[in-house]
């Protein structure tokens, strides 16, 4: 149940993806409304939207994919400090195992995110003697110094989380939710220019115009009352 929970948010990317590719091949659905586009235009604005659409349903797809990699590479993992990280802050450590200026201990097992969160906090206040240590900044899974227990994911994931760390994984995401975010007000973009003017117009002007959907006879009640007096 809890690994549903955790990866509700790729889901949701991924069933977004797929209904917006599902519709740039078909070219059908609610996403191709024409109400307002001009008559002469409805051919080129659908074809426009099916390549756009098409840009979106990847974007989307990358996403859901960085977001489930990022939760079973680095959420679920446990770690703890490696010795590479114990001889860099070996002034620091002291006697019962604690690493000053923090609540890390050398030997205790965490959640890589709860581990990696520590770890960042601490650049920011020890003078780190590894040259590639992020010093506060984002740093990715090898110049954290964080070592695998036994009981952690296998050799191929720790090669990739190496190739492919977390700091690279976030910069994709953040690049990717930018790029579906041009996407989206190109859509915007794309159909102002083919909006027929007049014929917005028109329609909100019977949108205002519009009045009540109740039938006339709902409203006449003294005739009502007349027929039934006699």
């Amino acid at each position: 149940m809890q690994m549903i929970i955790d990866f509700i948010f790729p889901l949701v990317l991924l069933g977004i993806a797929c209904y917006v590719l599902y519709s740039a091949i078909t070219g059908k659905g609610k996403l191709f409304a024409t109400d307002n586009i001009k008559e002469d235009k409805v051919a080129d604005f659908k074809k426009w939207l099916r390549l756009i659409y098409a840009g979106l349903g990847v974007v989307m797809l990358i996403l859901a994919l960085l977001s489930a990699y990022q939760k079973v590479l680095f959420c679920d993992v446990e770690c703890k400090l490696s010795d590479t990280f114990k001889t860099d802050f070996a002034d620091s450590i002291t006697a019962d195992g604690t690493v000053a200026d923090s609540s890390l201990q050398v030997d205790t097992v965490y959640a890589y995110s709860d581990l990696y969160t520590q770890v960042s906090a601490l650049g920011k206040s020890i003078q780190s003697q590894h040259v590639d240590f992020p010093r506060g900044d984002d740093g990715d899974y090898v110049y954290l110094g964080i070592g695998e227990t036994p009981s952690a994911r296998n050799e191929t994931f720790t090669k990739l989380r190496n190739v492919f760390s977390n700091r690279v994984s976030n910069i994709l995401t953040w690049v990717f939710m930018g790029l579906a975010l041009l996407i989206v007000a190109g859509v915007f973009i794309l159909t102002n220019r083919f909006t027929d003017k007049e014929k917005l117009e028109k329609a909100k002007q019977q949108s205002r115009s519009g009045g009540s959907t109740l039938p006339s006879s709902a409203f006449d009640f003294e005739e009502k009352e007349s027929e039934d007096a006699k």
